[in-house]
């Protein structure tokens, strides 16, 4: 039974046919529809499952553009199946590219990719970490050294602080 619509070919060859000439026209980037043809001048026309079917529909009795039924081409058991390969086909990348396991694997090599990444900078991390730690400790010894320097009074190694003691005891004695 065809439904209301009276302008639609009662056959399946005739729907599918309906369905191709509507792809064909979307990947040339000349529709019929009046919306698709807004998109085509924006540059925002795609070939899809929605598109296909809108532009496979006609105008109705009032002149309002009706699309056709989006799923008979909308899913994988579909009555039109070469009408949805070709769809795919239309679409750009590789056919099958939004199947549930094309997509799963491509996640997964990118989780692979991201681990992999993680695993380098975490390894750089703990590389600069180590340099840190190294350069703390010689920053903290050099403080140390100019501490005991500066509590020293600025004076050479060399000297003792008994001679100083000694000195002062010297003109001590000899100013009695």
């Amino acid at each position: 039974m065809r439904g209301k619509r009276k302008d639609l070919p009662a056959s399946y060859e005739g729907m599918e046919k309906r369905f191709l000439d509507a792809i064909e026209r979307l990947k040339e980037g000349k529709p019929v529809c009046p919306e698709l043809q807004r998109k085509a001048k924006a540059g925002k026309l795609r070939v899809d499952v929605s598109a296909v079917a809108l532009e496979a529909g006609g105008p109705d009795e009032k002149g309002i553009w009706r699309g056709l039924s989006r799923t008979l081409i909308g899913h994988d058991n579909c009555r039109y199946p070469k009408v949805r390969e070709e769809i795919r086909k239309g679409k750009e990348g590789e056919p099958g590219e939004y199947d549930l396991k094309n997509v799963n694997s491509k996640l997964r090599e990118r989780n692979r990719q991201l681990e992999r990444i993680n695993k380098q900078l975490l390894s750089t991390c703990a590389a600069m970490r180590v340099r840190m730690n190294k350069l703390e400790s010689a920053v903290k010894e050099e403080i140390e050294k100019l501490q005991r320097e500066q509590h020293r009074g600025n004076r050479p190694v060399h000297q003792a602080p008994t001679l100083v003691v000694d000195n002062v005891r010297s003109e001590q004695h000899e100013g009695e």
